[in-house]
């Protein structure tokens, strides 16, 4: 079979059979798909090679490309690929359009963030990231005013407000001298616990100076910063924002609502395990966990949470209800509201199938599971591959897993 990374050149290779053609299409999709790549044109030029060996390209596959425009700021590339996905009627996700907005971004073209935020606002809930990326282009380009419109917009749309939202929008209100909305934002953030970053601290400071009352309401806030960025979820927004977390929101999730595992926050900056705990807001998600550590180090962030908990399920299980009773245990009583189950393949290898349901529609056999306002994240720990572990459990669930 071909090796994993392709060679490929212009002309296809078909020289070892329909063995051969299959594994080559195949390592072409895994090497488009691989999330840790970063390399826009590397993306683009096997997207071209696999047109022409007739791989059917999905919105994976220029989500995938879209992601890769964000970090070089390859704003050109991410509107060809909005093109193309028009011309092949291929409609994007939210995550691409958040790609596009933050590759345009980051590449000071304000003007097609402006023009594809209204394309897509009008057909599709934009998440926070979307939200973030227009409020940073008018902050950036010099319309405060905009940028505090963009805010109240995404108020009115229900969309959580990211760290970095609320350094931007505090610089905008000192800008505009717009203290009433800048206490509203400090009581939000406050509300939240956030604490606030420098350029927030600053901005907050500026106007206060001007404005008495909103000097004496964000005191508190202020005072406590110092003890809050060791304590307190908080992100240096003074950095230009990168697509690394979406917490996008639920049907059951209140805007002004704190993440229930926020402080795996500033775990996320280095611990990837922290990063998929952030990855939804609420519900159930996968991970597969490659590592042969028999200690739970790695999830020591998930102890500083109020309301959280380790829960390791030795099993085997035998039958879906008794797994189900195993994952509801830590709610009972609101005990908890974010929750790391830790388990093995072996232990439910016999329950597989129900995997599938329960990352998907937070069900096992029509039951919920994870409460509302809650947030549970199922880790499968296997030193085994992603390929090997299609052996013990079924392709469909392994593929809703995150690698780790």
């Amino acid at each position: 079979m071909h090796p994993p990374t392709s060679g490929q050149g212009l002309f296809p290779r078909y020289g070892g059979g329909w063995m051969h053609q299959f594994g080559h299409v195949y390592a072409l999709q895994q090497e488009l798909l691989d999330p840790s790549a970063n390399n826009w044109f590397r993306a683009v030029e096997l997207w071209h090679t696999a047109r022409q060996e007739g791989v059917a390209m999905n919105v994976s596959h220029f989500t995938s490309i879209l992601r890769q425009c964000v970090h070089p700021g390859a704003w050109a590339q991410s509107l060809q690929v909005l093109k193309q996905m028009k011309r092949e009627n291929v409609r994007p996700d939210v995550v691409g359009v958040g790609c596009a907005l933050a590759a345009c971004v980051e590449g000071k073209h304000y003007d097609e963030v402006e023009n594809i935020f209204a394309t897509f606002h009008k057909t599709m809930l934009l998440d926070s990231v979307c939200h973030l990326a227009l409020i940073r282009a008018r902050q950036e380009s010099g319309n405060a005013k905009g940028a505090i419109a963009a805010g109240r917009q995404q108020q009115a749309d229900q969309v959580p407000f990211l760290p970095y939202t609320y350094t931007h929008l505090l610089e905008a209100c000192n800008a505009e001298d717009d203290a009433a909305y800048a206490m509203e934002l400090v009581h939000n953030m406050h509300s939240e616990q956030w604490a606030p970053s420098q350029c927030a601290m600053l901005a907050i400071e500026d106007l206060g100076r001007r404005h008495e009352r909103l000097a004496a309401f964000s005191r508190p806030l202020l005072s406590a910063s110092d003890k809050a960025h060791s304590a307190l979820p908080s992100l240096d927004a003074s950095k230009p924002a990168r697509l690394v977390v979406l917490l996008s929101p639920s049907a059951y999730a209140s805007p002004r609502e704190r993440h229930p595992c926020s402080c795996a926050v500033v775990a996320s900056t280095s611990n990837r395990l922290a990063k998929a705990v952030l990855s939804r807001r609420t519900g159930v998600s996968g991970v597969h966990w490659r590592t042969e550590e028999k200690g739970l180090d790695s999830l020591a962030f998930a102890t500083q949470c109020s309301g959280s908990a380790v829960v390791t399920l030795p099993g085997p299980f035998e039958s879906v209800d008794q797994l189900r009773a195993a994952l509801v245990a830590p709610f009972k009583g609101r005990r908890s509201r974010c929750v790391v189950w830790v388990t093995t393949p072996e232990a439910v290898k016999r329950v597989a199938n129900s995997l599938k349901e329960l990352m998907e529609n937070n069900a096992l056999s029509g039951k919920a599971v994870v409460p509302a306002h809650s947030r549970a994240t199922l880790m499968l720990k296997s030193p085994e591959s992603r390929e090997q572990l299609k052996s013990s459990l079924p392709h469909r669930v392994v593929h809703m897993l995150t690698e780790v």
